[in-house]
């Protein structure tokens, strides 16, 4: 019968009493004493987990950036083609939560049969979706065709999936979409 080399280990194991054991049990130590790197940060390429954070850091800095330049830039552009009928992108409208003004932003909106599933690729701290959730309700113009929308619900990319095209689907992965504000058609 063959034994784990993980089940010898005892309490005068004193890799193991220093608290040295990767997600595997294997001893996190060189020979020489030096500390190894987990599996996980050898294969990206980082020593501990403040490294890692600081990735993610700029990874979000570089998200934002997008964000902001497509506020300043790409939206008033956009706004010019949304909400027609042969074109991809729908503008939501909103009130702002404090101010009360109207506003108006392009998104990409996929009809389903009870109302519409929009990415959220920027999270959920985004204006526009916390003035629509704020209020409860929103208008959308997709496809030449205005819609009054209730019911805001941010919900997972598991729930979303079933309900969005292939197509843009794979296109949300790819971009790492994780969440989705469902909203339903205003009942007449």
């Amino acid at each position: 019968m063959s034994v784990s080399p993980r089940a010898n280990f005892g309490t005068s194991d004193p890799i193991r009493e220093r608290g040295r054991i990767d997600r595997l049990g294997v001893a996190a130590l060189h020979a020489d004493g030096r500390q190894r790197r987990s599996l996980a940060g050898r294969l990206a390429g980082y020593d501990d987990s403040s490294k890692r954070k600081k990735a993610r850091a700029i990874t979000l800095a570089a998200l934002d950036r997008v964000r902001v330049f497509n506020k300043r830039v790409l939206n008033p552009l956009m706004m010019r083609m949304t909400g027609r009928k042969h074109w991809y992108a729908s503008v939501v409208e909103h009130t702002g939560r404090r101010s009360g003004r109207n506003y108006a932003t392009p998104i990409a909106a996929q009809q389903v049969p009870d109302g519409f599933i929009i990415p959220l690729p920027y999270g959920v701290g985004v204006d526009w979706l916390r003035n629509v959730v704020a209020a409860g309700h929103a208008t959308i113009r997709s496809h030449g065709q205005i819609y009054h929308v209730v019911q805001p619900q941010v919900i997972s990319a598991a729930m979303a999936a079933p309900q969005l095209r292939p197509e843009r689907r794979r296109t949300y992965d790819l971009i790492g979409v994780q969440r989705y504000l469902s909203v339903k058609f205003w009942p007449n």
